[in-house]
Order: C-alpha cells, then sequence, then structure tokens
C-alpha cells in the first residue's frame, strides 16, 4: 500500500466528471473506510521488574491494515507508515497479588526514557487480591517511521505479569488514523 494519504482533485469551473475523476473518488472513500490502523496484545505471560518501565512485548495481531504497522521481528513497537493524526488506546493486564499498589500506563514515542512519554496514566492503590486492568485513549501526530511503545511500571512489592484473562483482557496497544 501506498504510504501517503490518497490525493483529492481540486475542482475547477467546468472540470468535467470522467472515469479519472471517478477512480479518484472511489481511492479516497476506500482509504477513509479502512484507514491505517493496528491492534497489537499480549496474550502470553509477560514477567515484569518492580518499580521500573518495563515495554510490553507483543506476541499477537489482532487486526492489521495493508499498511504493516508491527512486525514480528521488533514485538514491542508500531510504526507508523502513514502520516497523520492517530486515536491511540493503550491497556494493561495484570495479575493478582496480595498486596496493593500503583500501577502506571505509559505510551512512548520514538524511545523509552522520560523525553519519549506522551501519555501516562496513573491508576493509584491498585487492588490487592484482583486483577488490574487500566486504559487510557489519546490523539497523537505521527509522521513516517514514528514508533510508539507500550510500558507498564508498578510500585508494589510482588512480582506481577502482564496476564490473559479472557479472549480480549490483556495488554494491548491500537493505533487508527483519523486525519492528516
Amino acid at each position: 500500500m501506498s504510504s501517503i494519504v490518497p490525493p483529492i482533485h481540486h475542482w475547477s469551473a467546468g472540470d468535467a466528471m470522467n472515469a479519472e475523476r471517478m477512480n479518484e473518488i472511489a481511492n479516497q472513500i476506500d482509504f477513509l473506510r479502512n484507514p491505517p490502523m493496528v491492534h497489537v496484545g499480549r496474550v502470553a505471560t509477560q514477567t515484569l521488574a518492580t518499580a521500573i518501565w518495563n515495554k510490553v512485548l507483543f506476541d499477537t495481531l489482532h487486526s492489521n491494515d495493508p499498511y504493516e504497522m508491527w512486525d514480528a521481528g521488533t514485538p514491542d513497537r508500531i510504526t507508523c507508515t502513514v502520516p497523520g493524526w492517530y486515536t491511540v488506546e493503550g491497556v494493561i493486564t495484570l495479575s493478582a497479588t496480595a498486596t496493593a499498589g500503583r500501577v502506571i500506563l505509559g505510551v512512548y514515542k520514538n524511545g523509552f526514557t522520560t523525553n519519549e512519554l506522551q501519555l501516562r496514566h496513573d491508576q493509584e492503590n491498585s487492588p490487592s487480591g484482583g486483577n488490574v486492568n487500566a486504559r487510557k485513549e489519546f490523539k497523537i501526530f505521527l509522521n513516517v517511521d514514528d514508533w510508539l511503545h507500550l510500558g507498564i511500571q508498578y510500585d508494589d512489592a510482588a512480582t506481577r505479569t502482564s496476564a490473559t484473562f479472557g479472549t480480549w483482557e490483556h495488554s494491548q496497544l491500537r493505533a487508527r488514523w483519523t486525519s492528516n
């Protein structure tokens, strides 16, 4: 697939409708009906270290478009192939522990340091004895080859794992093109 948004014809007085113009319109409609998007998840358990940021290593492609924004060879990221504004959703699902603590969801752009942190969502007092789920959505502009990571940090003393509790209840990252 092309890595650009289909061009829009600028109509002038006297422009005739012809096969070329109809194909341009069809390409634009097809793009808007199926924009660049990706949905990846972590289905297998991933052990996480305490009090530091942990990258989620995605192992499952739930949906992808012809733009190939996720590659199993670099499982910790999704990469933009069409520039524009994206709606991004991060979801973390962690195993239950005996102690309560703070869990943080982070989405990083083009790196994994504090400078690249684009979204931080703190969930204070995550429950003890129950699974932890946190979800946050935001919009961000991405250029071609920009990439996003999903990060998890928690501060209780117990060992947590990125866990799966059903078909759709696990750590996930989704991105969908919305405009240029």
